[in-house]
Parts: structure tokens; C-alpha cells; sequence
């Protein structure tokens, strides 16, 4: 399984959108990855989102490199962002000023997006494991989707280490009983956990009438929510 289209900030969107399609065409397309590091970033990826929410299926995920206001993450979810995650340095003092920061702006999102679609990425640079897989019992105890991935960031790692975090990370997902389907293609490119794949043609069907329900679902909160915006600006006159 890869279904994952990585898309930079501050792309054309049209040329994009084309892009895009003739990916599609090759294999479909299930998860679009932006990565938006700053707030300008966000703003200038909002005629790209529409277009990819009109023409194409896949769920739209969003990584920030910055803790949103309020009003971003309104604006990002009216948009056409299904998932939207902070990164979170595992290292780091939990009651420190950044963490703080970020949990603030989790705790902002998981109230505006649909249940389990906010997630935090924990770095693990430096990290000890008993100190992260504390940090995932808390994420999901605050119904925050915890994610750990490899990456260049890592550095060297114990094999042994990282199959206990793992082994963790699972344990969590099930215990919270996250909806995970829409990451999959993420979860299984980033790290060594594996998803099940359906083998018969009845289970792959299921699976995406399963996929087709989580986006009709998202798409009507969100039209939702966006008309329950307008009717305040209506009655305050705006």
C-alpha cells in the first residue's frame, strides 16, 4: 500500500492539480500529505485544497510546523483539511512552554476536527522510551491520535528499543480504539507496523465503503459547521 501524494507549500495549484491526476491515474491516490510550516503557508494552499476536494477522494492530512489559533484551525478544517497534526519533541519537558503550546492547539483542534482526526508526531531524538510511550498513553488519553515515525531525525536507533515503542504505540491505538483507516497509507510508509490488507474481493469492497462513509461523514460536519459560521455572521449583522 502507497497511496500517499506529498504536496510543498506554495505550489501552483492548477499545475499541481495535474500533477496530481496523472499520479492518480497510475495508483489512487488516499492520502495527501501537506506539509505547512508556517501560517502564510496555510492561507496560500486554500485554492489547492479546494480544487483536490472537488476532483479527487483521498483524505487530505495537514503537518504544521507551528501551534494554530483558533481561527486557523477553523480555517483549515472549512477548507478541506481531514487530518491535521503537530509535531511534539519527545525529549522535552512535558510542562515546558513549547509542549504546552502544542497541547493547547491540539486540545484547539480535536474540538473542532472529527474524533481522532487530530494527531500528534512524536520526536523521539534523544528520547528515553519509558518517557515516550508515557507520552502516548497521555496523547490518547486526551483523544489525541499519538503517531511515532522513522525518520532522518532519529539518528541510530536499537532495534530492540524500537520494536518495544511500537509494540507500544499498538497496545495504545487499541486500547483508545482509534479510527486509524484514513492514516494507513501514512502508518505503513513511516514506520515498521504493518495493516491489514483485505484478500478478498468482498473485504477490499467493504473496505472502501468503509473509506467512502469516514469522507461523506467528514464532508457533512464540515458543511455543517461552516453553515452554522455564516448564520452567526448573518445574525451579528457581518
Amino acid at each position: 500500500m502507497n497511496g500517499v501524494f506529498l504536496v510543498g507549500a506554495g505550489l501552483e495549484p492548477q499545475t499541481t492539480l495535474e500533477t496530481i491526476f496523472d499520479s492518480d491515474c497510475q495508483a489512487p491516490v488516499e492520502l495527501f500529505l501537506f506539509d505547512l510550516p508556517t501560517p502564510d503557508t496555510l492561507g496560500a494552499t486554500a485554492e489547492l485544497l479546494g480544487l483536490i476536494k472537488k476532483n479527487l477522494r483521498g483524505f487530505v492530512f495537514a503537518r504544521l510546523g507551528f501551534a494554530p489559533q483558533r481561527a486557523q484551525l477553523e480555517f483549515a478544517y472549512t477548507q478541506g483539511i481531514d487530518l491535521l497534526d503537530l509535531e511534539i519533541d519527545g525529549a522535552a519537558d512535558w510542562d515546558s512552554p513549547p509542549v504546552q503550546q502544542r497541547l493547547h492547539a491540539l486540545e484547539l483542534a480535536r474540538d473542532i476536527f472529527p474524533r481522532w482526526a487530530v494527531s500528534a508526531t512524536l520526536g523521539w531524538r534523544g528520547a528515553e522510551a519509558p518517557k515516550l510511550m508515557a507520552a502516548m498513553d497521555e496523547l490518547a488519553r486526551r483523544r489525541i491520535l499519538p503517531l511515532l515515525s522513522l525518520d532522518a531525525h532519529c539518528g541510530a536507533v536499537d532495534a530492540e528499543a524500537t520494536g518495544a515503542l511500537f509494540a507500544h504505540l499498538e497496545q495504545c491505538w487499541r486500547r483508545a480504539g482509534v479510527v486509524l483507516r484514513p492514516l494507513a497509507p501514512l502508518i505503513v510508509l513511516t514506520t515498521p507496523l504493518a495493516v491489514a490488507v483485505p484478500r478478498t474481493l468482498v473485504g477490499s469492497l467493504l473496505g472502501r465503503a468503509q473509506d467512502a462513509r469516514l469522507r461523506a461523514g467528514s464532508d457533512l460536519r464540515r458543511l455543517l459547521r461552516v453553515r452554522r459560521v455564516e448564520e452567526s455572521f448573518d445574525s451579528a449583522g457581518l
